[in-house]
């Protein structure tokens, strides 16, 4: 057996803090490095989506405002009419006119029908001119009834780069029979893709859904193809790692819910990594030196303020353990502290069991909580006052000390009896602690902590304590209903109301069910409290919610969006009856009126429906349907249902 080399306390706190030393280095610096290199590295992330996001919300907003202008031109009368109208097609030339002028971005406006006709303003089409076979045109026809972004061009006169946005509007017989088309200015696009720069090599750029670059700040790479990033795009946004050229790019990108394309913000690895070294180089070195300096300081300090007080405090102590008369301290610096914890270790050695045992005495007594303990052959060690009272226990009734006396006072007071002792089954042999909440018939709710006891390694018993939460669980229940209710008409909030749509959308499309979803708008809501004021339109936005709370089905889920918008999910429900519910409920709000002192508030809603689809990906396209049809019904006239 070899033998362990002792050293002195002098020698051991020398080589301990030359130890410490070469460990404070390895792990200062591998940590360092490690926790620099994360930071470094979810910065760069950070700045890559950040001016990502920025981009893709800019373009978004920016194809929003287009597409939904184009959406109203495709349903204009004017338009439609023009065809065969002459009059109709001087009123949809003015139109053009007001629109382009009032919108710096766009740069046409006009309008194709089969017959052949071209509606632009101050242009004149060269003969045997046809829109029919334009690509806007036949794009438009083949994405009907939806509105097609088409790819970018350059324009031929002013070599400005545009790009068309169009959509197929039909006759009153349901027959389409043209095209309107708004062609919009990209400059604003590259501008926002060049500035948006956190590094010297980073550029953003914009691919479309077959990985050809259509928007790109050095635009001699409009119109290429990069395969190898679009195999790398998988979700909707996320981080990119590629190679090109020899060279290994980071990105981030983002896929945009208006055009599906992806909005890509790339940086040279190089310009983060090169950096990044020197630096981890640089602090590891200044770290190897503070560790070197703080350990051999360490040893020297050590060394001489505690080893030699150490070994004389050893020998004070062995004194006093075997009854021997206290030898004098002899310290040759400044220890006071540690004579004081000498003189002091006889009487703690000699108090300290009874002043533990007298204050753990007193603090059980003393707690609100119940307490219980328990040995393994389940026999009652001890049970504190505030036990008895909880359980409404007699004083008297573990004079026996078995704890199954308890049985008779506990079971009937508890919702779940069995399974109370199920679980004082299992813990009694576990070394496990457990916490748990027990439900009593009259409504109380206790709060169980259970935990082992030990000697040594042995399981000698087990310690219960319960705590009355009742009050607590209460005020949890009623504030976290507080969360989710709209305060003003007791429907469920906006945040909630989102939150079952998204669940429902969720079950709607994995097992292929009806889902519809109304969006209701009370009309000229402003009016009434401009006529009768606030307190009015409150009492008009409760009197809506009570209608909803009594006329939805009992799977309906009613919320208010915020103002004086309501939303109402209909599970299992289809477009159909969605549209038969809606009407009956405009048809109840038109019918009644409330009385409000003395005054008799009479209001309509418009509503707009929407149901999910097969190929929905998320429930914002139902959202947007459900929002485009309410906007449809108040530009119609209000009063009304529409279906989006």
């Amino acid at each position: 057996m070899i033998a362990r080399i002792k050293y002195s306390i002098q020698k051991e706190f020398f080589y301990l803090g030359l130890f410490s030393s070469i460990i404070l280095l390895v792990v200062v610096g591998m940590l360092f490095s490690f926790v620099f290199y994360r930071l470094s590295i979810e910065n760069v992330n950070n700045s890559l989506k950040s001016a990502n996001r920025e981009v893709s919300i800019f373009i978004e907003g920016y194809f929003n405002e287009v597409k939904n202008t184009t959406d109203i031109l495709a349903e204009n009368q004017d338009i439609i009419d023009a065809k065969t109208n002459e009059q109709a097609r001087a009123k949809a030339l003015e139109i053009y006119k007001s629109i382009a002028s009032a919108n710096s971005n766009i740069a046409y406006i006009y309008s194709g029908y089969a017959n052949g006709l071209l509606l632009i303003n101050d242009y004149i089409p060269p003969d045997n001119f046809d829109p029919t076979i334009r690509p806007w045109y036949t794009i438009a026809m083949q994405a009907k009834p939806a509105t097609s972004i088409g790819v970018p061009y350059q324009e031929a006169k002013t070599e400005e780069w545009l790009i068309s946005q169009s959509k197929a509007f039909k006759d009153d017989q349901g027959n389409y029979i043209g095209v309107v088309a708004i062609d919009c200015s990209l400059e604003e696009i590259i501008r926002q893709l060049s500035e948006r720069h956190f590094y010297e090599s980073q550029r953003t750029y914009i691919m479309d859904q077959n990985g050809k670059i259509i928007v790109h700040p050095d635009k001699i790479y409009l119109g290429e193809y990069l395969p190898q990033i679009k195999e790398n795009i998988s979700q909707k946004h996320g981080k990119l790692r590629y190679t090109l050229e020899n060279k290994k790019v980071w990105g981030y990108y983002n896929t945009l819910d208006t055009t599906e394309w992806h909005v890509i913000s790339v940086v040279d690895r190089r310009e983060i990594i090169q950096p990044m070294i020197w630096r981890i180089i640089t602090y590891t070195l200044v770290a190897v030196g503070l560790a070197l300096g703080l350990g051999m300081l360490q040893s020297q300090i050590f060394g001489r303020r505690f080893a030699h007080p150490l070994m004389d405090l050893g020998k004070r102590i062995t004194d006093i353990t075997q009854g021997k008369p206290k030898r004098e301290a002899r310290y040759s610096h400044s220890n006071q502290e540690i004579a004081a914890i000498a003189e002091n270790i006889e009487h703690l050695a000699e108090d300290s069991l009874n002043r533990k045992a007298n204050e753990l005495r007193a603090i059980l007594e003393s707690t609100v909580e119940g307490i219980l303990v328990v040995s393994r052959d389940r026999q009652v060690i001890y049970v504190n006052p505030q036990f008895y009272d909880m359980w409404g226990i007699p004083l008297d009734s573990l004079d026996s000390r078995d704890d199954h006396i308890l049985t008779g006072f506990v079971l009937d007071q508890l919702a779940e009896p069995d399974k109370f002792l199920e679980k004082i089954q299992l813990l009694y042999d576990s070394d496990q602690e457990e916490k748990d909440t027990l439900y009593f018939k009259d409504g109380r709710i206790f709060e169980r902590f259970s935990r082992p006891l030990f000697e040594g390694e042995v399981l000698v018993g087990r310690l219960w304590s319960f705590r009355d939460v009742t009050q607590q669980k209460n005020t949890e229940d009623k504030l976290r209903l507080m969360a989710i209710t709209d305060e003003l008409t007791g429907l469920w909030n906006r945040r909630y109301f989102m939150h079952v749509a998204q669940k429902e959308f969720e079950r709607a499309k994995r097992y292929d069910q009806h889902l519809s979803l109304l969006m209701l708008d009370i009309d000229h809501f402003k009016r009434i409290n401009d006529t009768l004021g606030h307190a009015a339109g409150d009492a008009t936005l409760q009197y809506l919610g009570s209608l909803l709370n009594n006329m939805m089905r009992a799977m309906d889920t009613a919320g208010r969006l915020g103002g004086e918008e309501f939303g109402v999910l209909l599970p299992s429900t289809d477009l159909e009856n969605a549209v038969i519910l809606a009407e009956r409920l405009r048809s109840e709000i038109q019918g009644n009126t409330l009385d409000y002192t003395g005054s008799r508030i009479q209001f309509t809603v418009s509503i707009g429906t929407a149901s999910y689809l097969q190929g929905d990906q998320s429930l914002e396209t139902i959202l947007q349907r459900a929002d485009t049809a309410l906007y449809k019904a108040k530009f119609q006239g209000r009063n009304q249902v529409v279906s989006g």
